[in-house]
């Protein structure tokens, strides 16, 4: 096997080889895309979606309007309701 220069095979900036060839790098971003791999949230379901909605139609509320502001959702009953705490 004939040996490489440095300019024939340009190491980038930051870049070390290591065994094999392979960068530092390259090693570290597999090792973190492995980990994060295994904590990826699902997505919500239907009922954590209605919640969160809800919220955030609160949150916007508040942000208009000030004030306290209350979400209840009935799943049984079939409603959501975001109202004004007058009393806080």
């Amino acid at each position: 096997m004939a040996h490489r220069s440095a300019s024939q095979d340009p190491v980038p900036d930051g870049y070390e080889r290591g065994p094999g060839g392979v960068g530092r790098r390259a090693v570290l971003s597999a090792l973190v895309a492995t980990a994060l791999a295994g904590k990826t949230q699902a997505a919500p379901g239907p009922y954590e979606q209605v919640e969160l909605a809800a919220n955030a139609l609160a949150e916007a509320l508040e942000q208009l309007h000030g004030g306290k502001w209350h979400v209840r959702i009935s799943h049984t009953l079939g409603y959501v309701s975001v109202s004004r705490d007058f009393f806080s």
